[in-house]
């Protein structure tokens, strides 16, 4: 069965979803509010005795427009400290969806106070046990979105399982990819040593040496004379990201990589 929820209803049952999560929760909003109530949902599921995994896929700091720019910020960085939480961006994303192994909410709400507070808002609950095939179909469609994120979030299969993917680097100088898992544990956990030098393959002793300007982001692999526009600069082992994926690097404690 299908239930149609308003406003009130949505708030209600979205908490629900974090509250009753098992596993994972997956939070799809493009705009965040840093003082949104959910992030105390957030921090009591790290009291449960196994872990529950958060994914929250959203926009970048720089497709939020005027104020609410430096509240989608902050929130990110509150889910940075939030354990097991991963953060990963769509651009342009408009699709608000939540939901944990059993339950989904797709909406027109955002994860924003004022909208809780002052719109009217719309939204259907599906429950995987009463409608497994729309529950399904339903995760099909969130999988393209995943796909369009970055860092890729890994595939979540029709039963609402999924394994941890293994995360990728790029050679900013030939683009070729490098999969591990987790970190060695002998590397600091800060955003600039997220991937250590030998993920850059196919640099000579020379390019090294001298950190020669290059073409590739070594995090999601994005040619620089491509799409110049997403760098601050052609990617040198200093500074290897584009902008988007450097403020992802800012955004997000990467010790909640290492699984």
């Amino acid at each position: 069965m299908i239930r149609i929820l308003s406003t009130q209803g949505l708030s209600a049952e979205i908490r629900d979803i974090i509250r009753q999560a098992q596993e994972k929760v997956i939070l799809i909003s493009p705009f965040i509010d840093k003082d949104s109530d959910i992030f105390a949902y957030l921090d009591k599921l790290n009291q449960k005795a196994r872990p529950i995994y958060i994914f929250v896929i959203t926009r970048t700091p720089d497709q939020v427009l005027g104020s609410s720019r430096n509240s989608h910020r902050t929130a990110l960085s509150k889910f940075s400290k939030i354990n097991n939480c991963f953060v990963h961006y769509c651009p342009n994303l408009h699709t608000k969806c939540y939901f944990n192994e059993t339950d989904m909410i797709i909406t027109s709400l955002n994860m924003l106070t004022k909208s809780e507070e002052n719109n009217f808002e719309l939204g259907v609950h599906i429950n995987k046990e009463d409608n497994d095939r729309l529950f399904s179909n339903a995760l099909l469609e969130v999988n393209k979105i995943c796909e369009a994120s970055y860092p890729k979030m890994n595939k979540i299969e029709s039963d609402g399982s999924f394994s941890f993917k293994k995360f990728q680097a790029f050679c900013i100088y030939s683009g070729e990819s490098t999969e591990y898992q987790g970190l060695p544990e002998e590397i600091s956990y800060t955003e600039k040593k997220y991937i250590k030098s030998k993920y850059y393959k196919n640099l000579s002793a020379k390019q090294k040496k001298e950190d020669y300007p290059h073409s590739y982001c070594h995090l999601c692999g994005r040619k620089f004379e491509d799409d110049p526009k997403i760098f601050s600069e052609a990617p040198t082992l200093a500074h290897p990201f584009c902008k988007q994926c450097a403020e992802y690097l800012d955004a997000v404690d990467l010790k909640n990589f290492k699984l």
